[in-house]
């Protein structure tokens, strides 16, 4: 019974594979965008496929080369190459590097042409597929287990980055770590079993990492769940486990060693926290649909404003001569701007999370999408996904048998669904959507059970629907369930009170040193805008601040604080916006934004705005503020701060002159 067991899924998992690249393949011929996934950096994967090995032609890429890696033409030929090219390193592509071989092994058989990497995707989509039906099978049956599949592959925000190698080629490797991991919380295995899916996890881990970063997410869960979450875990275990857990860090370490010989070039960095930084900007609040407070970190989702953030904290704080962009100064800068921001406000990374959890939970997906011949028109079939239901019941079901189980599933569903908020773009979550369908088929397998057949296996699976069977409330085992209950509620509220009462006053200790730094007229001129109606103060840089030599335009990566006063009893209750402009030479160091002031309609009427404000050399710096003419009299005063000394962190601040009654955190809205 066993052996024809397998040999049904087998030909389940076969059939799942086929259908998977039949799918890929009709989707990417007949969509026609044109994707981008930084293909200028493929030329490591084309000598790969020309039998070179990895890396760059010394002597530079012949023209032919070029024009291929800038899309001008679809397909190269390995004659073009010189011969006996000689290679360097690439160190940026080190990064991709098993994306890197993936691509050159696929070029070596089909010619080099982009056309070709449909396949690679068609390959990593179908085992993305075959990964999602193992998950299922834990918990249901193989038809519902099949049209769960079908529903994630037909899934419009899983089709949507299909044609993106860059951030679908996580996919697989993610939804393979997430299915092992399930698998030995469940199942009843032996030492050599637990081992060997140790090893896997590792293995997986590294490939997933030279080809897209975020593979490394899947170290903690893992970790977490080997010492805690493993059948039959006691204080005796505890050898085994760190066995477990030694053996998958190391087969992790062995397999990503090409990629972390990358980082040994002190040129180079990870830019993990650059990316991390970039996810706490203005946009990615807005998406997350938080209620801000007094300050934002950053208001653009740009790499260029990040750069510019993180050299100049660089210069300011850790005393850096040079920090560059992507190296191992801005790998330190980076970090130890992000961890500071951490630190300040705990309270807001928990509930950045909290909204990132309760925004895939939910909020309405796109199911369905229709290729057309020159375009892709979305049929919406907006539905409230279910697991706002279902999760909670799941969860509860699952405790009433094995609360080992239920705290696994409710930490991984928080860890899963609560690390997007790092940058909450659905790049990051999409593979996420084959779990929505698991709770809606794990009820409907039960409901059938009930009243079918009842497969005889001796495992946990078949505990929790021996269970779900029962009739009677009465053998529901209910103190269980509450003390799950209890403790998940716990678990969710009282940390986020805790920072929360820890930031609101952290964030009193730096109103306090923003106001009471020292600080200086900044010099300008005023300007009528014609047919405005709007004032412009254009700031007089070099009599304030720079040189006498040197011109705005000159002046190195570097910052400065404006401290704006709006006041006045004329003002009271008045929402006051301006601009703080930019003069910029490209259009990616576009750092204008516009803010809005309002002054309290009651008690003392006024509000001191921060703005922090940038200068990169030859790329942008600070022009004007301008204003509705008409409230001009609300601005009295336009200062710098003293940056001697100042509070190391730099938020764009606004100060009412009641703030003390504000909360000084973020909230779900």
């Amino acid at each position: 019974m066993q052996r024809k067991n397998i040999i049904n899924e087998t030909i389940i998992v076969i059939s799942v594979f086929i259908v998977g690249v039949c799918i890929a393949m009709h989707f990417m011929h007949s969509n026609k965008t044109k994707p981008f996934f930084y293909q200028g950096m493929f030329a490591p994967a084309v000598m790969i496929a020309c039998g070179h090995g990895f890396g760059i032609d010394k002597a530079g890429s012949v023209p032919a080369l070029r024009k291929f890696l800038q899309l001008k033409t679809q397909h190269f030929s390995c004659d073009q190459l010189r011969p006996n090219t000689q290679l360097q390193t690439h160190v940026l592509a080190h990064a991709w590097y098993y994306m890197m071989y993936a691509t050159g092994i696929v070029w070596a058989i089909t010619g080099v042409s982009w056309p070709a990497v449909d396949y690679l995707l068609a390959i990593l989509f179908a085992i993305s597929l075959c990964v999602s039906y193992g998950l299922y099978r834990l918990g249901m049956g193989r038809v519902l287990a099949f049209i769960g599949v079908l529903l994630f592959a037909l899934a419009y925000n899983h089709l949507s980055y299909l044609k993106d190698l860059r951030d679908y080629s996580k996919a697989p490797f993610l939804l393979a770590a997430i299915f092992i991991i399930a698998v030995m919380v469940v199942k009843q295995l032996s030492m050599r079993s637990l081992m060997l899916l140790a090893l896997a996890i590792g293995v997986i881990a590294g490939l997933g990492y030279g080809f897209r970063p975020d593979a490394l997410i899947i170290i903690p869960p893992a970790i977490v769940t080997i010492l805690l979450f493993l059948p039959q875990n006691s204080w005796k275990k505890i050898p085994r486990n760190c066995l477990l857990v030694g053996i998958m860090l190391a087969s992790f370490l062995v397999v990503a060693a090409p990629v972390f010989n990358t980082f040994k070039n002190k040129n180079t960095g990870s830019c993990q926290w650059h990316f991390a930084t970039l996810g706490l900007a203005t946009p990615f609040t807005k998406s997350l649909k938080l209620k801000p407070s007094l300050y934002d970190w950053g208001y653009q989702f740009d790499d260029a404003m990040v750069s510019v953030m993180v050299n100049t904290y660089g210069n300011r704080v850790m005393h850096l001569s040079s920090v560059g962009y992507c190296t191992h100064n801005y790998d330190l800068a980076s970090g130890k701007e992000y961890l500071q921001i951490v630190k300040t406000f705990p309270a807001d990374i928990i509930v950045r999370a909290y909204a990132s959890i309760k925004k895939l939970l939910v909020e309405r997906y796109r199911i369905f999408a229709k290729s057309h011949e020159n375009s892709t028109r979305v049929h919406y079939h907006h539905l409230l996904n279910p697991d706002l239901v279902l999760m909670p019941i799941l969860l509860l079901s699952v405790a009433a048998v094995s609360l080992r189980i239920a705290f696994f599933m409710l930490l991984g569903l928080l860890y899963f669904f609560g690390y997007p908020a790092v940058q909450f773009d659905l790049r990051h979550f999409f593979y996420l959507l084959c779990l929505y369908w698991w709770p809606i088929g794990f009820f409907i397998s039960q409901g059938v059970k009930r009243f079918g057949y009842r497969q005889q296996r001796n495992d946990t699976v078949l505990k929790i629907r021996t269970f779900l069977q029962k009739p009677g409330i009465a053998s529901i085992p209910l103190k269980r369930m509450a003390l799950f209950a209890g403790v998940t509620v716990t678990l969710l509220i009282v940390p986020l009170w805790l920072a929360r009462h820890y930031q609101q006053q952290q964030l009193s200790k730096i109103i306090h040193a923003y106001l009471s730094a020292p600080s200086k007229k900044l010099v300008y001129t005023t300007k009528m805008l014609a047919n405005q109606h709007k004032l412009a103060y254009q700031f007089a840089w070099s009599q304030t601040v720079l040189p006498t030599t040197t011109t705005p335009d000159e002046q190195a990566e570097a910052a400065q604080m404006l401290k704006l006063t709006f006041a006045g009893s004329q003002c009271r209750g008045l929402q006051i916006p301006f601009t703080i402009k930019y003069h910029y030479h490209m259009l990616s160091f576009n750092f204008t934004r516009q803010l809005t002031a309002t002054v309290p309609a009651r008690g003392k009427p006024w509000t001191i705005y921060f703005v922090p404000v940038y200068f990169a050399r030859g790329y942008a710096y600070p022009q004007s503020l301008i204003l509705n003419a008409d409230q001009k009299q609300c601005l009295t005063k336009i200062q710098i701060v003293n940056k001697e000394n100042f509070y190391p962190l730099w938020l764009t601040l606004s100060v009412p002159s009641n703030w003390q009654q504000h909360k000084l955190y973020q909230r779900l809205s």
